[in-house]
């Protein structure tokens, strides 16, 4: 078994891999309610199976928060769930190097000026990605890579 098949087999809802059409990398498919339907979903633009593994790892943490009611999931800034999310991700990624590097020039692209210039919209993702950088678990992976 691969580690994308492992983090899959770990995934507390359904797993949709190669979905087409979507305008992001993946995305959780909330239920109205933390009892109803979940799922997560990954795009068919990630060819790779080390940069499914880094998105999958992504929206199995905010799965996670879902299913559990963390208060992240019902603040309608978006930093604190992203800043979970993309905690995890880099956690899970650690063994994984090209998974690794993967997430650190993702975190690196969203943390940009440049980023937030063009996306305001994910304010969220920005401000999540910049406090993750000055803890040391970045400082880790950057030491990994």
């Amino acid at each position: 078994m691969n580690n994308l098949d492992k983090l899959i087999s770990q995934c507390p809802c359904p797993v949709k891999m190669d979905a087409p059409g979507l305008f992001c990398f993946g995305y959780l498919k909330r239920g109205l309610t933390p009892q109803c339907p979940t799922s997560v979903v990954v795009s068919d633009q990630l060819t790779t199976n080390y940069a499914k593994f880094s998105t999958l790892a992504h929206e199995l943490a905010h799965a996670k928060c879902w299913l559990a009611g963390c208060k992240c999931m019902s603040n309608p800034n978006h930093t604190n769930r992203e800043y979970h999310a993309f905690k995890s991700q880099l956690e899970r990624c650690m063994g994984y190097k090209r998974a690794l590097r993967f997430t650190v020039t993702h975190i690196n692209r969203i943390s940009s000026t440049a980023f937030i210039r063009d996306m305001p919209q994910y304010k969220g993702h920005y401000t999540a990605c910049k406090r993750l950088k000055r803890t040391k678990l970045w400082r880790q992976a950057l030491a990994l890579i």
